[in-house]
């Protein structure tokens, strides 16, 4: 017999929709921009005085990043310096003096910048 008259529509649907699912849980990246002492405070930021302060990913909570699709990434970091915590390689990404004291943050390589990590520190 023919099959595909047996394929309902709304299989197809859902599977559409599944996958759909599927690609934006793996493009999903998360991040957060805030002050030394915010980050620290939030249990993001471990190292001290004379240790390089790196990202604490024992402790990566997500109720305190924003929600991101990693594919088409940009941010405007309130900030003159930002600095990434979170290791990212230089070649994935710019960093945009804008005149208003501004740092724009923009994704080139969306592959290489969320490989490591779907966590994005960036400390202000």
């Amino acid at each position: 017999g023919d099959w595909s008259s047996d394929v309902c529509s709304s299989d197809l649907e859902d599977l559409q929709v599944e996958n759909e699912a599927k690609e934006q849980k793996l493009n999903t990246g998360y991040y957060i921009v805030a002050t030394k002492s915010e980050l620290k405070a939030k249990g993001l930021l471990t190292g001290g005085f004379l240790t390089k302060k790196k990202a604490n990913y024992a402790n990566m909570d997500k109720s305190h990043f924003t929600q991101v699709d990693k594919r088409n990434f940009r941010v405007v970091i309130e900030s003159k310096k930002p600095k990434l915590i979170t290791e990212k390689p230089a070649s994935s990404y710019t960093l945009t003096k804008n005149s208003d004291g501004t740092t724009t943050l923009q994704v080139t390589d969306d592959q290489a910048f969320w490989g490591a990590s779907s966590f994005l520190i960036v400390q202000k």
